[in-house]
């Protein structure tokens, strides 16, 4: 074993791995973080994997989070993280494009030399999701990923004010990818047909849930437009999806109402919220505006209190009363002059219903005034808990 220790954080995590590069020889190497939790043959499995197929580059442990008994926001944090890792690895078992998450995971040490380093910039500043850049990298030279058959846990951000700051350095991360990654790809002779697909299908998704906050206004203007009836309601069936999917896989020994309510609060609430953070995102990225998020301590720092919470929130409370105040106000007075048909009540009501979830995901995870507290205990090896547990 051998600890590297170095000064400053010029870099970051990127710098950090490549520093870490340096000191390997092995033909695989292991990523993990300081919150991981691991099973007895995890490595084992991993070794096994990537010994099948030469041009396997990477293979990733099936990740949940294992704080969500820290408190109410932990356990939603939890449930959504798991339902995003449960929607992007869908296709990974079909040949789709594996999304490496930066730990929990194996490289093959040739690939990783071939396609690296982990500390790459674009227009100066450094890609801070090195993880998704060099995964698609990976398939762009030829390899492919595979998923382990093995559970293996992660920390969660445990308070809003975490989540935020994690959530907004996820959606700049692939802002940064997209704008200069995006294509490589789709047009490399290396990669199948269904990874391209694959990664095609959640760059456009992830697009489309930062266009979401847009659509409660052209709603108002538009006078029911079939696409945006369309798009909310998309955009509703990926929340109902969502929480059916994470509640059947993880709500195991017992299904119940308040793990349902659980999963749909992670489902609709958070990932409202969500899509909310990543519009912020893509707007500052797209203005050159600074980031807004720091590096993720994952702590038990103390919670807000409602009072505060919605102070830390006002661009986005001043918008849900707005959108929910005009919203009344077109449904009364279309509805007086018989202007008001089914289409455009859909559309109302859904974009709507959309503010109403942003205000209602303060009220329900921003009372909470108690410093969430992690069961240490459960970060043992071999004990991967449901995000329920």
């Amino acid at each position: 074993m051998k600890f590297i220790h170095r000064d400053g954080t010029q870099g970051y995590k990127p710098y950090n791995l490549d520093l870490a590069m340096q000191h390997i020889d092995s033909d695989y190497v292991f990523l993990l973080d300081a919150d991981s939790t691991l099973t007895f043959d995890a490595l084992k499995a991993c070794v096994a994997t990537l010994d099948t197929d030469p041009k396997l580059g990477m293979a990733q442990l099936i990740t949940v989070s294992t704080n969500g008994s820290a408190g109410v926001f932990a356990r939603a944090s939890a449930l959504f993280v798991s339902m995003l890792r449960t929607s992007i690895g869908m296709l990974n078992d079909s040949g789709g494009f594996l999304f490496f998450y930066g730990h929990n995971g194996m490289w093959r040490t040739a690939a990783l030399r071939e396609v690296g380093p982990w500390e790459q910039y674009y227009r100066g500043r450094i890609m801070i999701g090195e993880d998704r850049m060099l995964s698609l990298l990976a398939y762009a030279a030829g390899y492919r990923g595979a998923t382990v058959d093995r559970l293996a846990g992660e920390w969660v951000p445990m308070t809003i004010n975490e989540f935020r700051s994690t959530y907004q350095r996820w959606c700049y991360a692939f802002c940064q990818s997209l704008s200069r990654d995006g294509l490589r790809l789709m047009t490399s002779a290396g990669a199948s047909g269904l990874a391209k697909f694959d990664e095609l299908q959640r760059e456009l998704n992830i697009f489309a849930c930062a266009l979401v906050p847009l659509f409660p206004i052209t709603a108002l203007v538009s006078r029911g437009s079939i696409i945006e009836t369309f798009y909310l309601g998309t955009f509703l069936l990926f929340e109902i999806a969502g929480s059916l999917a994470v509640y059947f896989r993880f709500a195991r020994g017992g299904h119940s109402a308040k793990k349902f309510r659980q999963a749909c609060g992670a489902g609709f609430l958070v990932a409202s919220y969500g899509s909310w953070i990543s519009a912020v995102s893509a707007i500052r990225f797209a203005l050159g505006l600074p980031q807004g998020w720091t590096p993720t301590s994952k702590s038990a720092d103390d919670s807000s209190g409602l009072r505060a919470t919605f102070a830390s929130h006002k661009v986005m409370t001043a918008y849900s009363v707005l959108v929910l105040a005009l919203t009344a106000c077109v449904y009364v007075v279309r509805a007086r002059d018989g202007e008001l048909d089914g289409a455009e009540a859909l559309d109302l009501g859904l974009g709507a219903a959309f503010a109403l979830s942003l205000m209602l995901f303060l009220v329900v995870y921003g009372r909470d005034r108690s410093a969430p507290v992690p069961d240490s205990e459960m970060m043992t090896i071999n004990r991967v808990q449901s995000p329920f547990e």
